[in-house]
């Protein structure tokens, strides 16, 4: 393990690829040789070759994105600009340390749950009726952001987040489910951070709660996300970068201080 400076939990997925590419490379003549065989070739003796190698896989883009936009933009009803998208497609790993914000992050993305609609699509439905307020169609954006249950939360966080930014961010679902924010908001580039991991947070909670009809409260999410800045702190000082903490979690620390 130590040989592939790779963690030991994670030898066993080392092994996996390692089986996947060397039967790949040797079937299959690839022109020109791709950036991952190269690596592969050079028998991992790059410092970091573990890590170069998932970043290789975590920044590919599969092609199919662009229908995933399109269908983003006709739930929306307005279309996203490119910049905006690719911001998004990045933001899903870059948001959090902690895998489970990252992972709810990029199946939201990736639309992959299970709402009324899709279910009633593949006949697993008797109807595509919200099972939560039994009064909409039961869409991605229905069941995570306009739904009575759910869109309370999301009037308080924004709010929330604005009082503590002293911003004005416009409360809409680009902002709430995928992070968009708005051109010029005089934000940081930390503090824009904290807003789009605060408004995961959000997804997060009402993903807990996908089928009840319990009104989501404002104390899970500011618990949740204080759990997490509590794990943040602890990656940035183990990475001796606690002033890059500060300035991402600062007005947030001061706000549950007051």
């Amino acid at each position: 393990m130590s040989k592939h400076n790779v963690h030991s939990k994670d030898f066993w997925k080392l092994l996996q690829l390692r089986s996947c590419i060397t039967t790949a490379d040797r079937k299959v003549k690839f022109a020109p040789v791709s950036d991952i065989q190269k690596l592969w070739r050079s028998g991992w003796k790059l410092k970091g070759g573990a890590s170069r190698f998932y970043d290789m896989f975590r920044r590919h883009q599969p092609p199919n994105y662009e229908g995933i936009k399109l269908s983003w933009e006709k739930d929306l009803g307005v279309p996203i600009d490119r910049e905006s998208w690719e911001e998004a497609i990045k933001s899903w790993y870059t948001i959090a340390r902690d895998m489970q914000t990252r992972l709810i992050s990029f199946r939201i993305l990736n639309r992959n749950y299970w709402t009324p609609v899709k279910m009633f699509r593949l006949g697993l439905r008797k109807n595509d009726m919200c099972w939560r307020c039994d009064k909409e169609r039961g869409t991605l954006i229905h069941m995570l952001y306009e739904c009575d249950v759910v869109h309370s939360l999301w009037v308080v966080v924004i709010q929330y987040i604005n009082n503590a930014l002293k911003v004005e961010l416009r409360e809409n679902p680009a902002l709430c489910i995928l992070g968009i924010l708005q051109r010029k908001t005089g934000l940081s580039q930390q503090l824009c951070l904290w807003v789009k991991l605060a408004l995961a947070t959000g997804n997060r909670v009402i993903l807990r709660h996908w089928k009840s009809k319990e009104k989501i409260s404002f104390k899970e999410w500011r618990d949740e996300l204080t759990k997490i800045a509590s794990f943040e702190q602890l990656i940035y000082k183990i990475n001796n970068k606690l002033d890059i903490f500060v300035k991402v979690w600062s007005p947030f620390l001061e706000m549950i201080g007051n």
